[in-house]
């Protein structure tokens, strides 16, 4: 049965045109989950997320992504900092670098 409606379907999805798409979000969808309540179906689905542990997988992508982004724009981490923090730099940093105070023997 799919392999005998997936040609038409195709065919018909193919021959909207994105205004008509434009006008049936705009006009319709939009508007109806605007007014739908979404927490409580948020709030299920994390909670089903999180109790079987399927969030770890994407936790671990994330961290892996942004320990590769702050790892190729060290600079720009360092512009960020120099710019927002207090004076100039972090709070409770020192003239001497942390090598220097590691050093002693």
């Amino acid at each position: 049965m799919v392999q005998e409606v997936a040609p038409t379907l195709a065919h018909a999805v193919g021959s909207v045109r994105d205004d008509e798409v434009r006008t049936l979000l705009e006009n319709f969808l939009l508007p109806r989950l605007a007014r739908e309540p979404i927490s409580p179906v948020a709030g299920s689905l994390l909670e089903g997320v999180v109790e079987d542990g399927s969030h770890h997988g994407l936790v671990d992508i994330a961290t892996r992504e942004l320990h590769t982004w702050a790892s190729a724009n060290k600079a720009v981490i360092a512009g960020i900092i120099g710019e927002r923090a207090p004076g100039g730099r972090p709070s409770g940093s020192t003239t001497r670098s942390s090598t220097a105070c590691t050093s002693r023997s």
